[in-house]
Order: structure tokens, then C-alpha cells, then sequence
């Protein structure tokens, strides 16, 4: 689950070159900005998470782990500095899992961002999220994603980038990125619960676009405006670069030099079978993006899109659906938000994997007007073919000021063997999480 309705939650090696050149970067701007030294206003926090988490069962795929603990630990910490014409943000974050040894290292926000008279520019690490939906998100394409043990929880990751916004005037916006850093994807382990039984390797990785360095380009354009006896928000997108999820191919469907040859990938297979292995492609990915809400006092209807091109190929992907919040609920007057969405995407098994090709979501956020935070969400994906199920629920509230304790479930139910979630039928689980604020 994403959004409103998100139920939870190894950096690259290769990327600390680039945090240090955006960092860099960052502080020669913030330095030569007007005003830079008369800063006006300094914040610093953070997070600390430790989560205990029990597998009722056995992973089903060799390397997996027996039922039983793991123990997983995050923590982010933030800093935001103010000054006459802008703003420096520094933002680290981390995960690890104690038992399997996965997890990452991150800069999701390092920027300096100068304002100006109806426009700014930000110049750093930072992350972009695009999209509507709670189900899916089919348009959010900017960042990388931290992917493993991504069962609970949406994780993106920082982007080096240089980003333009301008104000149109009523009520639009459009924004320009250059994005001049690609990172690789965290890819799963044998360890790995909620995985494909196939394992890659990025030290085998292809990359249609020259080691996936190239530079990036992306555009967005937000607008509000009155329709229909409601409010309307809209926003167009477009990108163009390197996908940042990989295909996973047999090795001969890719020639030496990153192109995709179909007529090998299937002319070729059965006489090269013996040499055969799979590997992770980073496709050259271009894909238009559109998002829409239409509201009107309680009720939300909302719909994001996407025509995406790769590997010779173009593929479809949607999600639409409607929220409704009750409000006023009981003597605290708290908040009971319900929403049902409808997932489809026709890509073929040559791109990149995804579960929610033809999907139906149920969820519900409630939310406690009261001084400790109380949230209470559940949800659920339905598919239409095989008829399964995946399920989340928590409970958080604050203790104290600075505390707060969740307990979450996350649940698979697939009986087809056919159906991409067969793999994960014993990677339920529950668990136990605290917060510490500061």
C-alpha cells in the first residue's frame, strides 16, 4: 500500500561518488547564494525504528529463512537550514535486517533550493513523488526504489538532480529535471522473503544506455483548477531515460553491446540452453504519465495513467479508483477515509516484473483526532485471474511525546501455482515496531 494508506516500511557502491559530487555541488551553491551566510532558522531531528518481526513459516525457496525473529533497524536523520533566499536540507536514512544482512544507505535529501520571483531551483539529492493512487503507483519513475522487504512499506530513494519549478500563473506549475546520476537496484537475495525464485546479480548487469550513466531528463506540469461542481487537480508527466527497475532476461536475448535482440531470444533459446543465465537489463525506458482527482466536499475520484516505451515495446498501465472520508466519528470526532482502486497493466513478461496487472484494491485509513496519533489501516489486492490475496492492517499511536508503537500484519493467500504470488505463500508475518523520535 502507498499514500494515505501505507500500512508500514545496501546504498549502491557505486553511488557514493555521486552523493559526494551532489553534495558538493549543494554547498558551492548554498555558499555563492544571496544571503547564504545570514541563515534565519535551523532545524535538526531524526528517527530512530528497532522492528521485531515473527514468519509464522518456512520460507518456500532454498536459502530463505525458517519461520521465526528477524530484527530490523532504521533511522533517519534531517537537518534543515533557512536562509534569505533559500533553503539547504541534508537528510540521511538507513535499514538493516540483522538476520539476513540486507539493507541500505541513503542521502533522500541533500539540496540546496533558491527561490526567486516566481520560480526556484534545487540542485541535490532529493525525491520526487508522482502519483494518486494508494494501490500503485504507475507514474512515479524519477527515483530509484528500495525494493526488498518492500512488502510494508513504499521506499524511495535520493535522485542527484537539478530541478527547475515555474509558476504559471493560475495555479499551474511546471517543472523541469536534469537527473545526472543512475543508481542500480538493490536486487534480492537467497535470503530474501517476498521474492521471484529467479536470483540476478548487478555484477552481471546490461544496461541498454552505456552503463546507465547517461544523463536523464524528466518534466512535469500540475494544475488546479474548478470542474464538474468540484475541484479538479491534474498533472502531466513525461520521462526519458533509464528504467530504473530491470528486466530479468536469459543472457542471450542481449547481444554485447546492451541491445535487446528479439530474434535471438527466440530463435536461439533452446540451442543455447546450457549456457544460458539470467541477468538483470536496465532498459531505455520514455514514458507519459497523466494523474487526475476530482473532488467534491468528502468524496475523491482519482486516476493515474502511463503509456510506457521499452525494449521495443509499448505497454499500458492505469489506476483508477475513489476515496470517500467519513468524518466526525465519535465523542473525538475522528476520521474514517475508505477507497477502492482498480489496477491494469498489459506489459509482457519481457519488462520489468509486476504483480498488479489486473487487480482490485480495498483499504480504509482511520484516524484519531486525539493527542496520541491514533491510526488504525488495513487493505487489500485482489486479483481478478487467480483469485489471490495480499492483506495488510496496523495499529500505531504515539506514547509519550517522543515514542511511537505499531503492530502490523502483512499476509499472502495464493493458491495457482501459476500466479507470480505462489512464491510467497508462506511470507506472512506479523510485527512489533518502536519509534523513537527526536
Amino acid at each position: 500500500m502507498t499514500g494515505a494508506m501505507t500500512a508500514l516500511t545496501k546504498a549502491a557502491t557505486g553511488a557514493r561518488t555521486a552523493w559526494s559530487g551532489g553534495i558538493l555541488a549543494t554547498c558551492l551553491l548554498a555558499a555563492t547564494a544571496p544571503g547564504a551566510l545570514r541563515a534565519q532558522d535551523f532545524t535538526f531531528g531524526g528517527s530512530l525504528d528497532a522492528t521485531l518481526r515473527y514468519y509464522p513459516e518456512d520460507g518456500l525457496l532454498r536459502g530463505q529463512g525458517d519461520a521465526g525473529f528477524q530484527t530490523i533497524i532504521s533511522g533517519e536523520l534531517d537537518t534543515r537550514t533557512r536562509f534569505e533566499s533559500g533553503t539547504l536540507v541534508f537528510e540521511v536514512s538507513g535499514l538493516y535486517n540483522t538476520d539476513t544482512g540486507e539493507g541500505y544507505a541513503d542521502i533522500p535529501r541533500g539540496y540546496y533550493q533558491y527561490f526567486g520571483d516566481g520560480w526556484d531551483l534545487l540542485v541535490g539529492s532529493n525525491i520526487e513523488y508522482w502519483g494518486v493512487s494508494e494501490g500503485n503507483r504507475v507514474v512515479d519513475t524519477v527515483n530509484q526504489r528500495y525494493t526488498i522487504d518492500q512488502t510494508v512499506d513504499y521506499i524511495s530513494l535520493g535522485q542527484p538532480m537539478v530541478n527547475f519549478n515555474l509558476s504559471l500563473g493560475l495555479n499551474s506549475t511546471l517543472s523541469v529535471f536534469g537527473l545526472v546520476y543512475f543508481r542500480d537496484r538493490d536486487l534480492n537475495t537467497a535470503e530474501t522473503r517476498f521474492r521471484s525464485p529467479i536470483l540476478v546479480s548487478n555484477n552481471d548487469a546490461v544496461y541498454e544506455e552505456g552503463g546507465g550513466r547517461n544523463f536523464d531528463f524528466a518534466a512535469r506540469f500540475r494544475s488546479s483548477f474548478d470542474a464538474l461542481w468540484g475541484g479538479m487537480d491534474l498533472a502531466l508527466s513525461y520521462f526519458d531515460g533509464t528504467d530504473r527497475a530491470p528486466s530479468t532476461l536469459p543472457s542471450i536475448c542481449v547481444v554485447p553491446t546492451g541491445v535487446f535482440d528479439r530474434s535471438s531470444c527466440t530463435t536461439d533459446l533452446i540451442d543455447n540452453l546450457p549456457d544460458l543465465h539470467a541477468l538483470p537489463y536496465y532498459a531505455k525506458l520514455r514514458r507519459w504519465g497523466l494523474e487526475t482527482v476530482w473532488s467534491r466536499g468528502s468524496l475523491q475520484l482519482t486516476f493515474e495513467g502511463a503509456i510506457s516505451n521499452a525494449i521495443d515495446e509499448t505497454y499500458y498501465s492505469y489506476v483508477a479508483g475513489a476515496q470517500y472520508s467519513f468524518g466526525g466519528i465519535g465523542p473525538t470526532g475522528d476520521t474514517l477515509t475508505v477507497v477502492g482502486e482498480y489496477l491494469y497493466d498489459n506489459r509482457s513478461r519481457i519488462q520489468p516484473l509486476t504483480i498488479y496487472d489486473d487487480d482490485v484494491f480495498l483499504g480504509f485509513a482511520y484516524t484519531g483526532n486525539d493527542v496520541q496519533g491514533t491510526a488504525v489501516r488495513g487493505g487489500m489486492y485482489y486479483d481478478v485471474n487467480s483469485d489471490a490475496q495480499i492483506y495488510t492492517a496496523s495499529y500505531s499511536r504515539r506514547i509519550g511525546d517522543a515514542v511511537r508503537v505499531e503492530v502490523a500484519a502483512f499476509g499472502v493467500n495464493s493458491a495457482d501455482t501459476r500466479d507470480p504470488l505462489a512464491f510467497a505463500q508462506n511470507d506472512s508475518f506479523v510485527q512489533l515496531s518502536l519509534e523513537y523520535f527526536f
